[in-house]
């Protein structure tokens, strides 16, 4: 009996023992949840993984307009310097002057058509502008095209004397022609091309004014290294070969050189 309770006493001792190491009861200590980490979504077997979307295109910045500078610094000063007409008249229509010499050849040589519209540019003191005005006609029209206003005041006292109403004069600029689009059927241009300092602007402006189809037929002089004057090498800024370039790259296709000067080089370019 002595044995039994000495068993009993050892056992109640032993739990009361292991109550107080392990504290109060799990129903009131905080309960820790541990996170563990998930797998990746495997796709089922034979599905197609998605494709991440492209990455947005970018525009490249655009190329700085690179503005056109004047490839003949200074070469109509003497226009702007001399503001009389007289001395012009005398210098541009003398004889001796192959392009006024060959005038009349160079007008069968144009063909002419009544009805036709003929831009004159650079028409300066009009030496060309009334023989075109007969040629195409009362149904015609002719621009008489410079940047110099007191040779178009000449060009409209010339052609009201003459008759001559089909006779517009038209103000140009260093850079434009200053003609409407598709306005006419043929550019004429004689022994001014070496004047025009900015010749890209320029051409663009001539091939705007040009109906499709339409004719630009230049005259201008020949500058050849160790055959030209002194001054031609100074005064022409650009050989036939350098010119033909600048009009094939402003889109006209040159069809004909026509022999016809001694001078000057004919050239007739169309506008496709």
């Amino acid at each position: 009996m002595l044995r039994r309770r000495s068993l009993l006493l050892a056992l109640s001792t032993a739990l009361s023992t292991t109550s107080c190491a392990t504290g109060p009861s799990s129903a009131s200590a905080p309960r820790v949840v541990v996170a563990t980490p998930v797998a990746a979504a495997t796709p089922p077997a034979g599905s197609v993984a998605p494709v991440p979307a492209p990455a947005p295109v970018v525009a490249p910045e655009p190329a700085p307009r690179v503005e056109e500078v004047s490839v003949h610094p200074g070469i109509n000063d003497a226009y702007q310097k001399e503001q009389r007409v007289g001395p012009w008249v005398r210098r541009l229509e003398r004889d001796g002057r192959e392009v006024h010499d060959r005038r009349v050849d160079i007008l069968r040589a144009l063909a002419l058509q009544p009805g036709m519209a003929v831009a004159d540019v650079g028409a300066g003191t009009g030496l060309f502008t009334l023989e075109f005005a007969r040629a195409v006609g009362d149904r015609g029209r002719v621009y008489a095209v410079d940047v110099m206003p007191k040779f178009l005041e000449h060009i409209d006292h010339k052609a009201a004397r003459a008759g001559l109403s089909q006779v517009r004069t038209v103000q140009a600029g260093e850079r434009d022609v200053g003609l409407d689009e598709a306005a006419v059927d043929l550019v004429f241009m004689s022994d001014v091309y070496h004047h025009i300092e900015y010749p890209r602007a320029y051409l663009a402006s001539l091939r705007r004014a040009l109906r499709p189809g339409g004719r630009l037929v230049l005259i201008d002089f020949r500058r050849e290294e160790g055959q030209s004057d002194a001054w031609i090498l100074e005064h022409v800024r650009a050989g036939q070969a350098q010119v033909v370039r600048e009009f094939t790259e402003a889109g006209f296709v040159l069809e004909q050189e026509v022999e016809l000067l001694r001078e000057n080089y004919f050239l007739r370019f169309r506008r496709p």
